[in-house]
């Protein structure tokens, strides 16, 4: 199995000022991201103790949608929360290094477990964007990528979702965030 972890608590969360609605999602503030590392750790002796061992770790489903809404992506409910329209790679250099503390404490805790970024949304191809889309979010996996660089060891795995629709013929499936058919 695959767990993915895709929440903190309110007071761990990262906004909290008036005018933000609290979504579980949304990011933590990086001053808990150690605490956020010892609850991983934490639940993985417990798990252990219930003689269930988990080996893959994925934090976040969507770690790009954002937790504010943009002109081109609205904001999630229910998935990311991590992705900051206007930033530098979205948000994705704070999401990595949350992975950064959180690899290197369950990693000691368990050698064997592999850490996977959460389920990437990737709404659709920033090389070749479709009319009226800039594809900002997808400039959030070169914020890990960059940390990763620096850092070290984030993850084992990168976790993605590809969307193709129905066209509405046996067959027939396409995205045109995607140009592809």
């Amino acid at each position: 199995p695959i767990v993915v972890v895709g929440g903190a608590p309110e007071w761990a969360q990262k906004y909290q000022s008036p005018g933000f609605t609290f979504k579980s999602c949304g990011p933590v503030d990086a001053v808990y991201y150690d605490e956020f590392a010892a609850f991983m750790v934490d639940l993985i002796r417990y798990l252990g103790s219930q003689a269930i061992h988990v080996q893959y770790w994925e934090f976040w489903n969507q770690p790009e949608m954002p937790y504010i809404s943009s002109p081109i992506v609205p904001a999630s409910p229910v998935d990311g929360c991590w992705g900051e329209p206007g930033t530098p790679n979205y948000g994705g250099n704070d999401y990595a290094k949350l992975l950064k503390s959180t690899h290197t404490a369950v990693t000691a805790t368990d050698p064997s477990a592999q850490i996977l970024v959460g389920g990437l949304y990737l709404e659709c191809d920033p090389g070749n964007p479709p009319a009226g889309q800039a594809c900002e979010s997808a400039s959030f996996i070169n914020g890990i990528l960059e940390e990763e660089a620096t850092q070290g060891p984030l993850f084992h795995g990168i976790s993605f979702q590809a969307y193709d629709h129905f066209g509405g013929a046996e067959g027939s499936y396409q995205n045109a965030n995607w140009m592809s058919s």
